[in-house]
């Protein structure tokens, strides 16, 4: 394999082919494309150009193979290669024989070959190699082939995830023709800008690079108007963030102004759209609304956070959304997890540009008219934390607990300060155990232990519900909506009242009354869709075209269906529809159904607690970030995204800090790095056997390197350990490392050899292994290293989806708090990815004398492979 610079430089098979050599949004691609012979110097160019493309013969590929080379004008991230090729099979010629139908004359062991010459034109194996500016030699980043049918299809998929400046595609046709249609390589470039969502327009301005006066933007920024004082906040605490960028007022920092544009959404903006002009001159915001300011300045954040203390570059962006609902499902915090909420609020869902959180409130809010809800709820959580009593479903609302009706008004108001709707959903019908436990006399089902529903045909089960409901809406103060629930309604039809009631009827009847409550207050009604669904065996479909017209359903079967568009069936009936439990690690075709008329917004859900550690352990916080660019930005594409996970992770740690509540040690200004000896590696860095998982991990470079920020020292071999009942027992369960001094955390270069058991919402992650902080005074301090949380399989790629439908809930791993250090390429093509994991220490006044590893008897076999290691100090 040789680089263009050894190559003849050879006719560009792309010029007078525009629509050939794409950049996979189906412009042309910066750059040039040339043919050559498998492994060889000389040109080879098409045989002729068809109409359909370039056209070589299989007679002249013979066993040799063609290599396509590209060049690109710049440096790109190539996400992806998709090949366009035409495949043609002919059928063999025949006759019969005595009553036989002869195809092939050959013997019948050559009968797999004939099947096979069957097919004259198509690629059967494509191998993809790429060159970085830094490197001499290509190298190997993906193979993709058919062993059975030694055919690839008419579109071929070839994930690359690299950073490059040439890219070699190395065809092979076994002496078939090869007819290509297009190639499109799916990347972009490595310089690309920090907005996130992606922005409807991004120009880059000539002039120098930009710095913030912080002095002078609070005089000409700082007015009256509530809209433009959070916006320069947003923006002062970004500054704020680059202690170099506060030169103050004596230095020759640019000026910000931020404006509201008269009229709403003048000048061309789309509503909740804001301008950016970012200038030597000044700075300007143009919000169409107060969402749009605040947008606005976030997307300046971004900027200013890219650039640091060398300033921003100067530029013209455009923005606004595709989608008019982008929301959240969350439950009520907890008291202690209140702070957090409104961290998230503030460093993710409103930088991210939702607008909704639908808000789960059960009885975890204070009900003044209806005290033995709380009271119930309260002993609920109390029973089954001693054992007495299984918890009831959903008791991670509030997490058992209620707040105030002025705290819950508190929160509400600080969200609808950044923007923000939050729609109370009142779970009515089903999944109603916060009444029932309270008044056990209005359950379809008394008996249960947990009561899922209420009777409809009892009015003692309004007056509670409308008594719940007018608390509720008094403190959330909901602009247009209520959510309702009555989804899943596992009881209906059992008590003497109902039983001889057809479902349907009792449903209608339900939605109906709740409707016109709500619609006497000003107030709409949404409600999960499952029930007027044929998916499911509970449901009762027919009851689809007997509630009004503008309830929003929120359509969560889709993955009960992936194979057909489940809203078809709300949207033909003029339904506004909402994609519910809008999960992008599983929503299929978004490309073709996101613009459907009448589809109003997506919302992402969680079914945890509202708290770090829940969220991050099932890929949740991942998940806000990912989705909100589907929501947002009209230039999402599902084969982006290993470009979007390269973005998002660059992202992660401030946002990590935000959350956090502080900066990580590693991240603090006066943090200082001693790497750490790993004296008892042992461990090949290759798995030379294939016994452990056949991990390779020979692509990272041996010494010194800065790896997310912190030095480490990589070692000749690997402290690895492992569970005694492997097969591969000759690991050892337990390893030590010296450290001899006082720190503030140590963070952890590492991997394992396989896959493991993720967090669910339902129970904790698989162990891999145990850290043991040992200071020297004998006390310890144990990590449970687990699966999923703080790492994953060495050659999986960060923000990879888990794609069984099992994990549709909880659908990435291993993103959060842990984050990608390093991530490269075996030998062999695969991708290699390594965590960086920091873990503080409880006791920084103590001096740690070393750290364990060990291996917990209920691992798997999953085998931990620590390549570095480094102490952080400093700032004590």
């Amino acid at each position: 394999m040789t680089g263009d610079k050894h190559r003849e430089p050879g006719p560009d098979v792309s010029e007078g082919q525009p629509g050939l050599l794409l950049d996979g949004r189906g412009s042309s691609l910066a750059g040039a494309c040339r043919a050559f012979r498998r492994g060889l110097t000389d040109p080879f160019p098409p045989s002729e150009v068809t109409d359909l493309g370039p056209f070589w013969s299989g007679r002249q590929l013979g066993e040799r193979g063609l290599e396509l080379l590209i060049r690109f004008a710049a440096p790109q991230y190539v996400d992806r290669v998709v090949i366009g090729q035409e495949v043609r099979r002919q059928p063999l010629p025949s006759e019969s024989v005595g009553g036989l139908h002869v195809c092939d004359e050959r013997p019948v062991g050559q009968a797999m070959e004939a099947a096979e010459l069957q097919v004259t034109a198509g690629i059967g194996r494509v191998e993809a190699f790429t060159r970085s500016g830094a490197e001499t030699n290509l190298c190997l980043a993906a193979v993709v082939s058919s062993p059975d049918s030694g055919l690839l299809g008419e579109r071929i998929v070839i994930e690359v995830g690299v950073e490059a400046v040439e890219l070699v595609l190395s065809l092979e046709s076994f002496r078939r023709d090869i007819q290509l249609r297009t190639v499109e390589v799916w990347g972009g470039p490595s310089d690309q800008p920090a907005i996130y969502p992606q922005p409807r327009v991004y120009r880059r301005l000539p002039g120098a690079r930009v710095r913030l006066d912080p002095a002078v933007f609070a005089e000409a920024s700082d007015g009256p108007d509530p809209d433009v004082s959070i916006a320069a906040s947003v923006i002062r605490e970004a500054l704020a963030a680059i202690p170099e960028a506060n030169a103050g007022p004596e230095s020759d920092a640019t000026p910000v102004q931020i404006r509201l544009a008269a009229g709403g959404a003048s000048g061309g903006l789309l509503p909740e759209g804001y301008r950016l002009q970012v200038k030597p001159d000044g700075v300007e915001i143009v919000g169409a609304d107060r969402r749009g300011l605040i947008y606005g300045a976030a997307a300046l954040a971004q900027l200013l956070a890219q650039g640091g203390s060398e300033g921003t570059e100067p530029c013209s962006v455009e923005d606004g959304p595709k989608m008019g609902l982008r929301g959240v499902h969350l439950y009520m915090p907890s008291r202690a997890n209140v702070p957090f909420f409104r961290r998230l609020i503030r460093h993710v869902l409103a930088p991210m540009r939702y607008n909704t959180i639908i808000l789960e409130v059960g009885a975890a809010m204070e009900y003044k008219r209806r005290p033995e809800i709380n009271a119930a709820w309260v002993r609920d959580k109390e029973l089954a934390e001693r054992g007495e009593h299984p918890g009831t479903p959903h008791i991670e609302v509030g997490d058992g607990g209620f707040l105030t009706q002025a705290e819950v008004r508190d929160l509400v108001d600080y969200a609808n300060r950044y923007g923000i709707d939050v729609i109370p959903e009142v779970q009515a019908l089903s999944h109603v155990e916060f009444l029932t436990m309270a008044y056990p006399d209005i359950a379809e089902k008394p008996d249960d232990v947990h009561p899922d529903c209420y009777c409809p045909s009892n009015e003692r089960s309004y007056e509670v519900l409308f008594d719940v409901i007018d608390e509720i809406v008094a403190v959330f103060r909901p602009l247009r909506y209520v959510h309702m629930g009555h989804d899943e309604a596992y009881s209906m039809c059992l008590c003497d009242k109902c039983r001889n009631v057809p479902k349907a009827d009792l449903f209608v009847r339900d939605v109906n009354r709740i409707y016109d409550y709500l619609r006497a207050k000003g107030l709409g009604m949404m409600i999960w869709d499952d029930m007027v669904h044929t998916t499911r065996h509970f449901a009762c479909p027919d009851a689809i075209d007997r509630i009004p017209k503008d309830i929003v359903l929120l359509n969560f079967v889709w993955y009960d269906r992936t194979d057909i568009d489940t809203e078809d069936r709300l949207l033909d009936r003029a339904f506004p529809v909402m994609i519910g439990n809008f999960y992008s690690s599983h929503f299929p075709r978004f490309a073709t159904r996101e613009g459907k008329p009448g589809l109003v917004g997506a919302e992402v859900s969680t079914w945890c607690r509202a708290a770090e550690e829940d969220y991050g352990r099932v890929g949740k916080l991942y998940d806000f970030i990912y989705s909100a660019n589907m929501m947002w930005s009209g230039h999402y594409r599902d084969e982006l995204r290993r470009l979007y996970s390269r973005r998002i992770a660059s992202m992660l740690p401030p946002i990590r800090d935000a959350l956090h509540g502080c900066l990580y040690p590693s991240r603090q200004p006066a943090a200082r790095f001693q790497p750490l000896r790993l004296e008892r590696a042992s461990t090949p860095r290759r798995d030379q056997c294939g016994a452990l998982g056949g991990y390779d991990l020979e692509a990272l470079c041996v010494g010194e390197q800065r790896l997310g920020g912190v030095p480490f020292t990589i070692e000749e071999n690997l402290l690895s350990v492992g569970a005694s009942q492997m097969r591969a027992a000759a690991l050892p369960s337990l390893a030590s490392v010296t450290v001899g001094r006082r720190c503030n955390s140590i963070v952890f270069l590492h991997t394992c050899t396989r896959p493991g058991t993720p967090s669910t919402y339902n129970g904790r992650a698989q162990p891999v292994a145990r850290y043991t902080l040992v200071y020297d005074d004998g006390s310890q301090a144990h990590t449970s290293i687990e699966y999923g949380w703080q790492l994953a399989e060495w050659n999986r790629p960060f923000g990879a989806p888990l794609r069984h439908g099992f994990w549709r809930h909880s659908g990435y791993t291993a993103t959060y708090p842990a984050l990608p250090f390093w991530q490269g390429k075996s030998a062999r093509g695969e991708d290699v990815t390594l965590h960086g994991y920091e873990l503080i220490n409880p006791n920084p006044e103590r001096t740690v004398a070393r750290f364990e590893i060990s291996v917990p008897d209920e691992a798997g076999d999953a085998a931990l492979l620590l390549v570095a290691a480094t102490a952080v100090y400093g700032g004590e």
